[in-house]
């Protein structure tokens, strides 16, 4: 559980100083005010990325300000990154006020986040999909991080090394140990992902039953790799499908199959939600698909991840709102939820829940 959070010079808060209560905490403040960069805050903090489009984590630390901060205590650690931009761009995570690597922390605080851009889970490119579906993965099982950055790393070097036999400056036998680097680190993702999307159909379906119902529509969720592997053998196929490639990738310069082109869809009644559906169903869309995460989670480690729910009850009706308010008090699960309008948030909830305020503190 997060017991209280600490926050200098992030984007647009100076100061922030609020303990997070068990159960339910709403921010409710106007738009522009810091309230989706509180919760950036707490996520940047545990994967070391922001869940906004940036070209540099130097955007995070507030205007005219050298460094950013957050701090924050869990049940029985600590944790604090610190980001500062003195010549060149430095980030340091400190777990119980040791040095650590990014890496070993994301599991250790299991998050789940649903914000206003997860719509963009339907409708935007790829790249979206599989940043969201790397950062959950990356909680639920601690080796896959790991994987993932290896993963990066030999793609780089292989590309790089793709590009310098286009030029004509190595032979093209220097190919041959970052495909099979590739190939292994691509292999293990792969079946990381084949069980995740195997696991969370139940879920998917046992969260639109609870949240929403099957009155009108069903929800569901369909891998989509890059490549479809013959007689299901992923590792066999992807090499046969580099070697047969080898001159096309060598002429444009980069890796043109793997798992970093990977992607699923998520459907209504069997048609992509993104075609199909209304922006009210795309956004039940995705909540359904945060639900079903936290379900997975909990089926695994019997504890709930922490909750954060960046302005979910926008474009919601009123049913849909309640539906949810009582599914979150059901679970006595702990979650941090935001909103531009007190209207939006039912009274249960209102009633229930801890008040965070977003003054600052000087």
């Amino acid at each position: 559980m997060l017991n209280h959070l600490v926050i200098k010079n992030y984007r647009n808060i100076p100061n922030l100083s609020t303990p997070i209560l068990d159960g339910g905490n709403i921010i409710i403040a106007p738009n522009g005010s810091g309230k989706t960069n509180a919760l950036e805050s707490i996520y940047y903090s545990v994967l070391g990325e922001s869940f906004k489009p940036m070209e540099s984590s130097s955007e995070v630390i507030g205007p005219g300000k050298e460094f950013a901060k957050v701090s924050t205590k869990w049940s029985n650690d600590s944790l604090d990154v610190t980001i500062s931009n003195n010549e060149k761009l430095i980030r340091n995570f400190q777990l119980n006020t040791k040095k650590t690597l990014i890496s070993k922390v994301s599991p250790r605080f299991p998050i789940i986040l649903f914000a206003p851009h997860t719509v963009d889970l339907v409708i935007g490119e790829p790249q979206i999909r599989r940043s969201d579906l790397n950062a959950f993965l990356s909680i639920l099982n601690p080796e896959y991080k790991k994987v993932l950055t290896k993963y990066n790393t030999v793609l780089k070097n292989r590309n790089a090394v793709i590009k310098q036999i286009r030029d004509g400056r190595v032979p093209e036998k220097m190919l041959d140990f970052w495909t099979e680097k590739l190939v292994e680190n691509a292999t293990q993702i792969y079946d990381y992902r084949v069980d995740f999307f195997e696991r969370i159909k139940s879920f998917f379906l046992d969260a639109q039953m609870v949240l929403f119902g099957l009155e009108n529509f069903t929800l569901n969720i369909k891998y989509i790799p890059n490549l479809e592997p013959v007689d299901s053998d992923f590792k066999s196929s992807l090499v046969q499908k580099f070697a047969n490639n080898r001159s096309k990738e060598i002429i444009v310069g980069k890796t043109l199959y793997g798992v970093h082109k990977d992607d699923y869809n998520i459907l209504l009644n069997e048609q992509n939600l993104k075609f199909k559906g209304s922006r009210g169903q795309q956004r039940i869309g995705i909540s359904v698909l945060k639900f079903a995460e936290l379900l997975l989670y909990f089926e695994r480690y019997n504890i709930y991840p922490l909750l954060l729910l960046d302005d979910i009850m926008s474009e919601l009706d009123d049913v849909n709102r309640s539906k949810i308010a009582g599914y979150l008090l059901e679970k006595k699960l702990q979650f941090i939820l935001t909103s531009a309008e007190q209207k939006e948030i039912p009274a249960i909830l209102q009633n229930s829940c801890n008040r965070i305020e977003l003054a600052s503190v000087e």
